[in-house]
Order: structure tokens, then C-alpha cells, then sequence
């Protein structure tokens, strides 16, 4: 009688197992659609010289197997401080802001059914590496030092109240619609090119050195106010501030 309780336990066991078993199986048949990942595509590497300041991203050709990409990412994981991806969730989009550099943009794609895949392209920003001939002034060796507003800026001691003005640049409040500076390190032959901005982008601007302008008051009422061109540059940028700089005026 032992004999027969022990097998029919045996046998009820082992039917349990199996039991147990044919589920999981059953769980797995469900799954058989396995979904498979999306292929990323962030397109081809991109070198750039400045003043261009901008390119597009092209992540369209991405595709799924079996589904669709349902969303997309676009991230900057190196490269300089500034650039302004402008819709990071567009298949294309443009960057802005880019200054000289090395950049690295990773694009993440996204699946109907979740599944994700990445890729990533490059993108190199030179400097402009020579200036137009027709410029309105130089100044050499610039220093850096703080200015009132927190930014780093270049003083030029024989200057309006230390701007880089060398003529002037408008009267009575007027700023001028455009001017430009090129600038260039010690110790390096390329140039970095900057147009002028509006005031208040000191600010707001992206850029880790960039141009804008004062409005200079002379205290002996010869020249009346004037807007001057200042360059400025961002404390943690990581600009070298112990070299010195050289800056052309273009108007």
C-alpha cells in the first residue's frame, strides 16, 4: 500500500511538472513574434569651416524590420559647450551655435513596440584660417580680465574705455546693424571668426566666446556716446586665459 502511494505521488509530481511545463511553453508560444530592434542611422560625419555655424542632422533613413520608428532623439555627448540642437525629437533637424571643434551627436530611435538602437556621427567645426584683407584695425596681445557683467573680456589699452574700438563705431545710442572680428591665440594659426550680436545675447548666447557691444560715454564730452564692439568669453568655458590674444577689426 506504501509502495502504490509512493508512485501515485510520483506520478502526480512528474504530472504537475509537466503540467507546469506546457505553461511556460505555452507563455513562450505567445512570444514567438519575437520584435526585433530598430537600425539606427545618424548619417554620415560632417566637417564644416566657419563662418558657417550650422548643419543639419539626417536620421530619416533609420528604419524597423518589423514595425516602425516611433520616436527619435538627438543628443550632444561631446564636443564644446555650445551648439543649440534646434527639435532633438525631429527624424531632421539643424544644429546651431557651433563654434570651432570637435563634436560628437548620438541619435537614439525608438521602436512600436519599445525597443530602441543608436548611432552616432561626427562633426568637425574649423576655423576660419584667414581673415578678409580689407580690416579696419588690429590690436596684439590682448589680456583677458573679469568684466562687471561675470564674462572674461579682452582689453585693449589704447582704446575707448578698454573695448576693441579703434574708430568709433556709431553716435548718440545708435549701435551699428554689423560688424565682425576675427580671433586668433598665441600659439595657434587659425582664426576664429564672430559676428556681432544683439546686447543682451551676453546673456543668452550658447557660444563660449562671442562678440557684442557697449555703449561708451566719454567723459569729456568730445565723441558723446558711442557703441564699441567687446569680445566676451565665459569664465567655464575652458578658454585658456593666460594666453594672449590678437584681434581684427572687419567692418
Amino acid at each position: 500500500m506504501k509502495l502504490i502511494l509512493k508512485f501515485t505521488t510520483v506520478i502526480l509530481l512528474i504530472g504537475v511538472l509537466f503540467h507546469i511545463s506546457c505553461q511556460k511553453d505555452h507563455s513562450c508560444e505567445g512570444c514567438a513574434e519575437k520584435n526585433k530592434p530598430p537600425i539606427a542611422n545618424a548619417g554620415l560625419d560632417q566637417v564644416i569651416t566657419l563662418p558657417t555655424d550650422s548643419i543639419l542632422l539626417d536620421g530619416s533613413t533609420s528604419s524597423d524590420p518589423d514595425g516602425m520608428i516611433s520616436s527619435y532623439l538627438w543628443t550632444k555627448i561631446s564636443g564644446p559647450v555650445s551648439s543649440n540642437i534646434i527639435k532633438p525629437s525631429n527624424s531632421i533637424t539643424k544644429i546651431k551655435s557651433l563654434v570651432a571643434g570637435t563634436y560628437l551627436f548620438e541619435l537614439k530611435v525608438t521602436d512600436n513596440r519599445g525597443l530602441s538602437a543608436r548611432d552616432t556621427m561626427l562633426v568637425i567645426v574649423n576655423s576660419t584660417t584667414n581673415p578678409p584683407a580689407e580690416i579696419n584695425c588690429s590690436a596684439d596681445n590682448l589680456t583677458w580680465t573679469l568684466a562687471d557683467n561675470g564674462m572674461m573680456a579682452l582689453i585693449n589699452p589704447g582704446a575707448i574705455a578698454g573695448t576693441l574700438d579703434c574708430a568709433g563705431f556709431g553716435a548718440e545710442f545708435l549701435i551699428p546693424s554689423h560688424y565682425i572680428v576675427w580671433v586668433q591665440y598665441e600659439g595657434s594659426s587659425n582664426w576664429i571668426h564672430l559676428d556681432y550680436v544683439f546686447r543682451d545675447a551676453i546673456y543668452s548666447a550658447a557660444q563660449n566666446i562671442f562678440l557684442s557691444s557697449t555703449i561708451y560715454n566719454d567723459p569729456t564730452g568730445n565723441d558723446g556716446p558711442v557703441s564699441v564692439p567687446v569680445v566676451y568669453a565665459k569664465p567655464n568655458s575652458g578658454i585658456d586665459f593666460t594666453k594672449k590674444v590678437t584681434v581684427i577689426n572687419v567692418l
